[in-house]
């Protein structure tokens, strides 16, 4: 049975959260900006301030670009459950899919494939499919 894909949503708490956060840091850059050019303040002062400005714009454009990422979903990787079975005779391992009914320690009778000895479930594991 392969497991289907599920995307995963922030609430709408975030994302109230997160525009609110973009507004101010924009308004606040913006009022940094023209409130130097404006001033006619010292240059090394206003020269700092419009670079802060700025950078506040752009990491402002970077969390709505994050947000239109998250609104649109993240995909969770795909995993796979498997059962990693030994021979108790000959120690031979073989990887085989999960089944519901397997745990640790179960026992098959007759099924190891080298030698006809019992073979029992050693391990069950999940792992990432490859896209």
């Amino acid at each position: 049975m392969a497991p289907e894909e599920r995307r995963a949503k922030p609430s709408l708490g975030s994302y109230i959260l997160w525009v609110a956060m973009i507004v101010t840091i924009l308004s606040f850059s913006a009022f940094l900006v023209w409130s130097e050019i404006t001033s006619g303040g010292g240059y090394q002062d206003s020269i700092f301030k419009i670079m802060l400005g700025f950078a506040g714009a752009a990491i402002a454009i970077k969390m709505a670009v994050d947000l239109s990422k998250a609104i649109r979903g993240r995909p969770t990787p795909k995993q796979l459950s498997l059962t990693l079975l030994k021979c108790s005779d000959c120690g031979l391992k073989s990887e085989r899919e999960f089944e519901a009914g397997d745990f640790v320690g179960k026992v098959f009778e007759k099924a190891c494939r080298k030698c006809d000895g019992p073979v029992e479930v050693d391990l069950i594991y999940t792992k990432s499919q490859a896209k």
